[in-house]
């Protein structure tokens, strides 16, 4: 059986100027600042110690609340590196502009798991 990894960002809410809070902007957002952070800051770091599958059908991505948000979408841009992708209890509703995610996905090679809660099926 191979190795499992993980990563955990646990930020929480980040804060920008003036102090307010950056969450909706930081892990709603639906474009791929996270993926490129997760990918040219933080995997190198796991690379360079550990030895790492470079086949995305092997990597896999999860989150809860904004970071479901923030999994789901850094798999559905970047599919050349997430495949996999789970998201726990996820905060779609609350996208900057409503929720933008694509609503066709024939041909995409990213597999999802959503947990949602009873009677909030999308």
């Amino acid at each position: 059986m191979p190795d499992d990894g993980a990563g955990v960002d646990g930020a929480g809410p980040g804060t920008g100027g003036g102090g307010r809070k950056q969450r909706n902007v930081e892990y709603d957002a639906f474009d791929d600042r996270y993926a490129t952070f997760l990918l040219t800051e933080i995997i190198p770091q796991v690379t360079g110690r550990f030895s790492i599958t470079d086949d995305p059908d092997q990597w896999g991505i999860c989150g809860g609340s904004s970071g479901g948000n923030c999994a789901f979408t850094a798999a559905w841009l970047r599919p050349d590196r997430f495949r996999r992708v789970l998201c726990c209890l996820s905060s779609f509703v609350q996208m900057p502009g409503g929720n933008p995610l694509p609503r066709d996905h024939q041909g995409h090679p990213t597999q999802a798991v959503a947990d949602l809660p009873a009677g909030r099926a999308p």
